[in-house]
């Protein structure tokens, strides 16, 4: 049913078809001006709302409509009558932020969106905090419900007449706020806002979005009793901060880290949710814009999930949470990309790659006698060759004298002459053989020819050792190429044993499916406010199908009473349910069966692509390194020989 008003200007006015309503007004079709919408208040607004509205007319301008449903006109019943309602740029596709934050929801408003859709979301999100507070513009009731963002990530804001405006020498304050936004110090909606307050809102958004939802002040507490999330966020018990042990506080299972995003980012966060003392300023929006657009050109795709985008230089955090038994928060995304993945993969060519790689061979040597024939000798030292000519004429005479000490046992007084001599000279010999240098230069030789022959086995030994291990090496790999084929050989067939599985539980997975729309916060359960939704969505509750006894008493703040009354609401949203025969699993369930065995077919095809490769490379590795092995080789049969012939000499000289 079409109304009429007219515009502040006294411009006629008629809406049409009613497109939403809220608690504060309805918001409809402006008829012949499809790019507008107006907004009738259910209750006539009073004299400072009225002058709040004409002072946002003055200060609206097209930057702001661009980014916010800003007042364009206020609309009364009469020209210059009393304010009914207003006129708003439309909004095409608006969708509340949470539903993009939230994994549950996420995978069936934004199914395609993945990290750095949320990146995106998120720097967007700055950009349009730091346009307004370029203005003075203090947003002050910050939400998950007046932040719309489209299927292209822009953010839009709205309910804009909550804002805080200055302007004609007034300030009209923000009077309404969410607890779970609110900065620990402010104490009272009734208090003058600035953009610092501001600021730990859009900290909380952010952090909402790029972990997977979660509260940064909701987590694991060790401490005595109950630590519910309004009195955690009083008391700054930033729960994946480096200060949250002192705070007695984890972050909850199946969550990213700190350490999973840049350093920059995380001190970002460290100093938002930092506790306020005097003259303490959170991080503006401009410094988290320009923070997350530089995040935007670090992320990297995972090469294990195609749906996963992390930081570049950090293994993936998603496929962690995944093998801990958590999961997987992109699986939509990883549906549509590895659906879309076109993978030209013929086994039968891969494997006989393979088997063209031949194993490094074993390689055994044995010693053979040293080759000196092309070798020469070192010179002797001069002062060796002319001690000879002493140590033998010394000899000479020795020897002279032991024929005269024979031959005086038969003429005793030739004995009495030559013994002494014998005595004489022998000593003396022996004392010039003890200190010459070519004594000394032999001994020192044939330490010299053991220590090559030493260095040469080692060598031989280590030739051996390589071989074999690397061999070993080489053989590892093949048998796991040979698993991976086997396994890739039986995909078909495990995936319609699975798949047969399902469709024999076909009311069970229905009933799953149906469990996973009925949400928490659209439901009206006794003793789970706000603040309990929040703690239960960082669990990653938000649906009936995530309630199980265990994991709900494992939320802290849920006892045993309230654990009743959400499994008593999940036993009445089953009871709900009517099971359709005729579709039997649910399609969401079947692609999640056909996501697995593509995912597994994709890594098993890129191992065992890989596989010639990775066994050439182990050859190459082996080639070398019995390279660098034979080139000692060869110099410590060298030394050995040279040793030898030295020694020859020597002796000979």
């Amino acid at each position: 049913m079409k109304s009429q008003f007219f515009d502040h200007r006294g411009r006629h006015v008629v809406i049409d078809n009613e497109i939403g309503r809220g608690g504060e007004g309805a918001v409809y079709e402006l008829a012949g001006s499809p790019r507008h919408v107006a907004k009738i208040y259910h209750n006539p607004v009073d004299l400072e709302k009225e002058n709040k509205l004409a002072l946002m007319l003055e200060l609206g301008d097209d930057s702001l409509q661009k980014i916010a449903a800003w007042p364009l006109a206020t609309l009364h019943d009469r020209v210059g009558g009393p304010t009914r309602g207003l006129i708003l740029p439309r909004i095409d596709n608006p969708t509340e932020i949470h539903e993009l934050y939230s994994p549950a929801r996420r995978k069936f408003n934004f199914p395609t969106s993945d990290w750095r859709f949320l990146v995106r979301t998120a720097r967007n999100c700055a950009a349009v905090f730091d346009s307004f507070h370029s203005k003075n513009i203090v947003i002050g009731d910050v939400n998950q419900g007046n932040i719309l963002v489209s299927k292209n990530a822009t953010v839009n804001l709205i309910d804009c007449d909550s804002f805080q405006i200055s302007g004609n020498e007034t300030t009209y304050k923000c009077q309404v706020g969410v607890a779970h936004f609110t900065p620990p110090e402010l104490d009272s909606y009734e208090l003058l806002r600035t953009s610092n307050h501001d600021n730990f809102g859009l900290a909380v958004m952010i952090f909402h979005l790029l972990f997977m939802g979660r509260h940064p002040f909701s987590g694991r507490f060790s401490g005595a009793g109950d630590m519910p999330l309004e009195k955690a966020i009083k008391e700054n018990r930033f729960a994946y901060g480096s200060r949250a042990a002192r705070y007695e506080m984890s972050p909850p299972p199946n969550s990213l880290t700190l350490d999973d995003v840049p350093a920059e980012l995380a001190k970002l966060f460290e100093m938002a949710f930092a506790a306020p003392g005097r003259g303490l300023q959170r991080p503006t929006a401009e410094q988290w814009g320009t923070v997350l657009q530089k995040l935007e050109t670090e992320i990297t795709k995972c090469s294990r999930d195609a749906g996963h985008f992390h930081l570049g230089g950090h293994t993936c955090p998603w496929c962690r949470i995944i093998s801990q038994g958590g999961p997987n928060f992109f699986i939509s995304v990883s549906i549509k990309a590895t659906e879309a993945r076109s993978v030209k993969f013929d086994l039968k060519k891969v494997w006989f790659e393979i088997s063209l790689v031949k194993a490094p061979e074993n390689a055994e040597f044995k010693l053979a006698p040293p080759r000196t024939g092309s070798l020469t000798p070192r010179p002797v030292p001069e002062e060796v060759r002319s001690m000879k000519g002493l140590h033998n004429t010394i000899a000479l005479i020795g020897l002279g004298a032991a024929v005269l000490s024979l031959l005086g046992i038969l003429i005793p007084r030739l004995a009495l002459f030559s013994i002494p001599i014998l005595l004489v000279f022998s000593v003396w010999w022996t004392i010039l053989w003890m200190q010459s240098p070519r004594r000394k230069l032999i001994r020192s030789q044939k330490r010299k020819l053991a220590d090559c022959k030493g260095k040469l086995k080692l060598v031989v030994r280590d030739i051996s050792q390589v071989g074999h291990e690397q061999r070993k090496i080489f053989q590892e790999k093949l048998e796991q190429l040979r698993q991976a084929k086997a396994q890739y050989e039986n995909l078909n067939s495990a995936c319609e044993r699975e798949y047969h599985q399902l469709q024999s539980h076909a009311r069970d997975r229905q009933l799953d499916e149906y469990l996973e729309h009925c949400f928490l916060s659209q439901a009206k359960i006794p003793g789970i406010g706000p603040s309990l939704l929040m703690t239960l969505e960082s669990y990653g509750i938000e649906t009936a199908g995530d309630i199980t006894y265990d994991r709900v008493m494992a939320v802290p703040g849920i006892g045993p009473v309230k654990t009743s009354e959400l499994l008593g609401w999940r036993a009445f949203t089953e009871s709900q349910f009517r099971f359709d025969v005729k579709k039997g699993a649910p399609d969401s369930i079947v692609q999640a069966l056909n996501l697995k065995y593509l995912q597994k077919r994709i890594q098993l095809q890129m191992f065992l692509e890989a596989g010639p490769n990775d066994l050439r490379q182990i050859c190459r590795e082996t080639e070398e390194e019995m390279n660098q092995l034979r080139s000692q080789l060869g110099k410590f049969e060298l030394a050995v020989a040279q040793a030898q012939i030295d020694l020859d000499s020597l002796i000979d000289a």
